[in-house]
């Protein structure tokens, strides 16, 4: 009987002990995530992103006129307004960045640059893999290239706006290990900067590289010796200077603002030997980023795990106190690949189900 009783009293204890241990694991999770309108606006709708190709996955979009463009893995999908019909799709063309251009859409992929104009005439300009196009201040139409032939991917070039011949925009610099370029970013000063495939970032002045920036020579890049990962690179216009969105994975995440030359740190959240971090900075560096942007004073940066959404209106470092891991649970997904804003105020998000939620605010 007292057997029983000891064994009844330790199964008592253990239930206990768990029912306990459950209880502190949800009150963590709800702290890490906020399930909540992303911008607190009434109105939904939601279309499913299928054409007869049906891509794997759509992360950008684009409005046209009155064409909606969606480009992803290996599909570029062109539907007739919001909801409406798809009237052009290519398969087999992996888009990466959309760009109007003299009243017509540029469209950089991987087999090439295209042409859309407002008849929906699909034109490629280029056989040139492209990752990345921007125009200058001065009007300079500037792409980053796969590399192919004699055009090198560690350079940005110059593209003929009559028939799109390349020209070699940067001089000769010394390379890192890894040397193709993407997220081509002019600032407000003028200079040009980019990330590379190690996760260094590279600051150019015209054609000249004026600084090579990695965790190795600096104390604000990257953390605990790792540089961020180039495709979770962001750069955002951000008052009078940038914001910079970097992170690497698990490792760490960091926002950094720069202006006028000077460096100034943000948020920083990341693995460090021998500290435990918080269930909500674990779950943030969970997330993958896939896209950010600012609105107001708000940093938005959409991952496969949730919306971070940091309050830039504090004058100090933030802390995780002052981000939010937003879970919209009137989207059809939590993850967004893509945030995309009209002048009227509507959002648009992509989610990895295929599918574009237009957000209306007004």
């Amino acid at each position: 009987m007292k057997n029983n009783l000891r064994t009844l009293s330790a199964l008592f204890l253990l239930l206990l002990l768990f029912s306990c241990h459950k209880e502190d694991d949800t009150l963590s999770q709800e702290q890490a995530k906020v399930e909540r309108s992303l911008f607190n606006c009434p109105s939904y709708e939601t279309s499913e992103l299928t054409g007869p190709g049906s891509s794997l996955y759509f992360d950008e979009m684009i409005r046209y006129g009155d064409y909606f463009l969606y480009g992803g893995f290996d599909d570029l999908l062109v539907t007739d307004g919001f909801n409406g019909e798809v009237v052009l799709e290519k398969n087999g063309l992996d888009v990466h960045k959309f760009l109007p251009y003299n009243q017509k859409m540029l469209i950089c992929g991987t087999d090439g640059i295209y042409e859309l104009d407002e008849e929906l005439n699909f034109t490629q300009k280029s056989e040139l893999g492209c990752w990345d196009i921007i125009l200058s201040p001065d009007g300079k139409l500037l792409f980053a290239p796969l590399g192919q032939g004699s055009v090198q991917p560690q350079h940005i070039y110059e593209l003929s706006p009559v028939d799109f011949t390349p020209t070699r925009y940067t001089s000769n610099y010394e390379t890192g290990m890894c040397v193709s370029l993407d997220h081509l970013f002019f600032d407000t000063q003028g200079y040009l900067w980019a990330v590379d495939c190690s996760g260094h970032l590279l600051k150019f002045d015209g054609p000249n590289l004026a600084q090579r920036i990695s965790a190795e020579n600096s104390n604000f890049w990257g953390h605990e010796g790792s540089n961020p990962a180039e495709d979770e690179t962001h750069f955002l216009n951000y008052k009078d200077g940038m914001a910079v969105v970097a992170k690497a994975g698990v490792l760490f995440y960091e926002i950094l603002y720069y202006k006028n030359g000077e460096w100034a740190p943000l948020f920083l959240t990341g693995n460090t030997p021998g500290e435990e971090l918080p269930e909500k900075a674990v779950e943030m560096l969970r997330g993958t980023v896939q896209d950010a942007v600012i609105t107001g004073e708000k940093l938005l940066v959409a991952t496969n795990r949730g919306v971070h959404e940091f309050n830039l209106s504090q004058s100090e470092e933030l802390s995780l106190d002052d981000v939010v891991n937003i879970t919209d649970p009137n989207l059809p997904a939590e993850s967004a690949y893509d945030l995309y804003a009209e002048p009227n105020g509507d959002w648009y998000v992509i989610s990895t189900q295929k599918a574009v939620t237009r957000i209306r605010c007004q």
